[in-house]
């Protein structure tokens, strides 16, 4: 396999741009994720982080909607 087509969490950290890693809200869903209870890796696997970062998303959507 190659690392350069399918990089490994910490890998794909290292490959984000600043805009994105320095965005509060990714470093709040980032914090979020490593201090749930649940949480017991090294790393926090990204796909972790834009699962609930869509469910955020789905939350804002149906919170600014009118009923």
């Amino acid at each position: 396999m190659d690392a350069e087509q399918y990089p490994t969490t910490v890998e794909f950290y290292k490959r984000l741009p600043d805009d994105i890693v320095q965005n509060p809200l990714f470093f709040f869903v980032q914090n979020f994720l490593t201090n749930a209870p649940s949480h017991n890796e090294a790393s926090i696997d990204i796909e972790k982080i834009l699962w609930e970062l869509v469910n955020l998303e789905g939350y804002l959507a149906a919170s600014t909607s009118s009923l």
